[in-house]
């Protein structure tokens, strides 16, 4: 992935004064034990939506905490960042794992994506202070966690604590702009990317680098696209941290559970060597290697990942995966390039460039729609979300805040053209409309968002740019008809 591509989905965290702070507050909280304990009040067992910050009201978590919890004895500790500011997302898939394994989780209900440094700041400060202060943690075992922009936040905030976080899981993105893994890094990370996910390539050239800088880390591929892990992935990923836990000496050692990772992993890595899948195979045995080595003897194992190096089909796969990297990468430049063309130059004919845009996204998406799952096929749904992500981010993120109105209309517009099935677009053209005081246009929008699917009708009514429509009778009615029409199946 391209530099480009990494800055749209951070939520630009990462200047020096955000560093400084997270190291003072880490710091200083280390040092002693908890300022309070509130913990008792809480619920065991169950994910709790919405607790609210004691220093600060305005900001609120939510929280996990496993059954057996007690005040009396430390706990390690996940907190989450989601890019939607949706906390109960990552608690809600890590709870089995936090269960099984006896973590806290904590995940902001504040930090989103596109946040100025002024009022991520303190969001972040908040939720690092308030869970150390208010649970007692094994300070050798905090962990970080995020999705997309909040994974970028994530490792960024590891970075700055300099030796306090144990490790952090990154889901569908990697590390911040103006920042790359060194081979001090001071924490173990392990990721994971959907195959049909725009951030693949970016990840699975993070794993290379990792792994030339000789790092801990596992990076685990599944079906499916830009989200968080599944609850079956979170319980995979806290089994691995805990492993790394006891290379490190975090945690006590326990062959059993060493002995039952082992005979886990090795039983998938014989099955996708009996299904014939040569790439599937050779990541699964060099994750072996990689993840057991210190812990138990591994020369065998080693040297089946030798021979794999040399097998024809898995020489095949792996160049396959490179020639599918570099062929996305081509192909989505092929979308976004002209679209930029427009926006950076005077272009004589800008209907043409849109056109050369349509026909290309046409094509794109007739061959992102076939039944057969191939790798041509999530190649091109890669693509076709990573132009998507580029321009409604460029649109929303860039344009819309610097007034720029015209520019974002007609990169929304080529949004539309990539996925004319999408139902935010039409609600970004019509916030668009309304800021600018068109009334009419605004509502058509509306309408054309809802008939797509849009179903958020809490985000509509709290919309500022919305506020001049509420008085309007169409407006009235675009409500009510949500409020009956349930959302189609399907649509995103």
């Amino acid at each position: 992935m391209s530099r480009n591509r990494k800055e749209r989905d951070t939520t630009g965290l990462l200047r020096k004064v955000l560093i400084i702070s997270l190291v003072f507050v880490f710091g200083s909280l280390s040092v002693f034990a908890r300022s309070y304990d509130y913990s008792d009040e809480l619920p065991t067992g169950q994910v709790i939506p919405q607790v609210v910050s004691l220093a600060e009201s305005k900001y609120s978590y939510a929280i996990y905490l496993p059954s057996y919890y007690s005040a009396e004895r430390s706990f390690p500790v996940i907190i989450a960042f989601d890019p939607g500011a949706r906390g109960i997302v990552p608690v809600s898939r890590f709870k089995d794992a936090a269960e099984k394994y006896g973590y806290i989780l904590v995940a902001s209900n504040n930090s989103r994506n596109g946040l100025p440094n002024a009022i991520s700041e303190p969001i972040i400060n908040d939720v690092i202070g308030e869970t150390l202060k208010r649970f007692l943690i094994d300070r050798n075992r905090v962990y970080l966690a995020g999705l997309s922009g909040g994974a970028r936040l994530a490792l960024g905030i590891a970075l700055a604590m300099k030796g306090g976080a144990a490790g952090v899981v990154i889901c569908g993105a990697g590390f911040p702009p103006n920042s790359e893994p060194t081979k001090d890094l001071p924490f173990v990370i392990y990721g994971t990317v959907g195959d049909e996910d725009f951030n693949y390539s970016e990840m699975r050239m993070l794993n290379e680098t990792l792994s030339k800088l000789n790092l801990a880390h596992h990076i685990q591929i599944f079906e499916g696209t830009h989200e968080w892990a599944s609850s079956e992935l979170c319980i995979k990923a806290v089994e691995w941290l805990e492993l790394q836990a006891m290379k490190t000496n975090r945690r006590k050692r326990d062959d059993a559970f060493v002995d039952s990772g082992w005979k886990r992993q090795s039983e998938e890595a014989a099955e996708f060597q009996a299904s014939g899948k040569a790439f599937e195979n050779f990541n699964a045995v060099n994750a072996l290697v990689q993840d057991f080595r210190v812990l138990r003897d591994v020369s065998e194992m080693e040297k089946n990942l030798a021979a794999l190096r040399e097998d024809k089909a898995v020489k095949q796969a792996l160049k396959n995966d490179k020639e599918d990297i570099a062929k996305e990468a081509r192909l989505a430049n092929q979308l976004i390039s002209p679209g930029m063309e427009l926006i950076q130059s005077n272009v004589d004919d800008p209907p043409g460039k849109i056109k050369e845009i349509r026909d290309l996204a046409v094509d794109i998406r007739k061959r992102s729609e076939i039944t057969e799952n191939t790798a041509d096929r999530r190649l091109t749904r890669r693509v076709l979300r990573s132009a998507l992500a580029y321009y409604r981010e460029t649109a929303t993120l860039n344009f819309i805040p610097n007034k720029k109105y015209d520019a974002a209309l007609v990169y929304l517009a080529i949004g539309a053209e990539l996925a004319p099935k999408n139902s935010m677009i039409p609600i970004e053209v019509a916030r668009i409309y309304a800021i600018t005081n068109q009334k009419k246009q605004a509502l058509r929008s509306l309408q054309s968002g809802v008939e797509k699917g849009y179903s958020d009708i809490k985000a509509l009514e709290n919309d500022k740019a919305f506020e001049g429509l509420h008085g309007e009778r169409d407006w009235t009615k675009l409500i009510e008809k949500m409020k009956t029409t349930p959302s189609p199946k399907g649509v995103k």
